[in-house]
């Protein structure tokens, strides 16, 4: 059994249907109908419910990370799995808030109290730069007609440039980061 907190409209649920007989989507927002309209420090499951945890791009907007995992590990099976995804460097995006920015030994660290823990960041330094630039030229070209189509030029050109320098750079600066971690 799949548990996806902050799962919106499930957009992971094709990835996984055909491995799982119960996919449940767990939101605050009910506007994409979830199954289960719960907080993500406060989910009304029993404990070791679930084999498998979702957590995409949930964690920076959580006022105590620190209970979320908490909670998650709860309703986890014993060898159970989480997988979750979060903001390293990006821009502000208040959903209802927008309160963290992670690293990747502060996310090792909220991770403690499970095992086989692995951090990594989804991009590497120098596309990472790129995508913040895009972010920020696209965030211009919406306020600005003239500079739609030069900046769109603008940001194809590095997205282009991006997929060749994919793995240039180091660790030290990543705009996303992914975490495996068993209970």
């Amino acid at each position: 059994m799949i548990v996806d907190i902050g799962a919106a409209d499930k957009p992971y649920y094709q990835i996984f249907k055909r491995y799982i007989k119960n996919y449940i989507g767990v939101d605050i927002d009910t506007t994409e109908n979830p199954e289960v309209v719960a907080s993500a420090d406060n989910l009304p499951f029993d404990a070791q419910s679930f084999d498998v945890a979702l957590c995409f791009q949930v964690l920076e907007h959580i006022e105590n990370p620190q209970k979320v995992l908490a909670e998650i590990k709860r309703i986890l099976k014993p060898q159970g799995y989480l997988i979750l995804t979060t903001h390293g460097i990006w821009n502000y995006h208040p959903f209802p808030k927008d309160l963290w920015r992670f690293t990747q030994e502060g996310l090792t660290n909220l991770f403690s109290k499970f095992s086989d823990v692995e951090v990594k960041p989804n991009l590497k330094s120098t596309p990472s730069i790129l995508q913040l630039i895009n972010i920020e030229l696209y965030r211009i070209s919406c306020q600005n007609f003239i500079l739609k189509i030069p900046f769109y030029a603008l940001i194809t050109t590095l997205n282009l440039i991006g997929s060749f320098l994919i793995n240039s750079g180091d660790d030290s600066l990543a705009v996303n980061y992914i975490a495996l971690a068993k209970t």
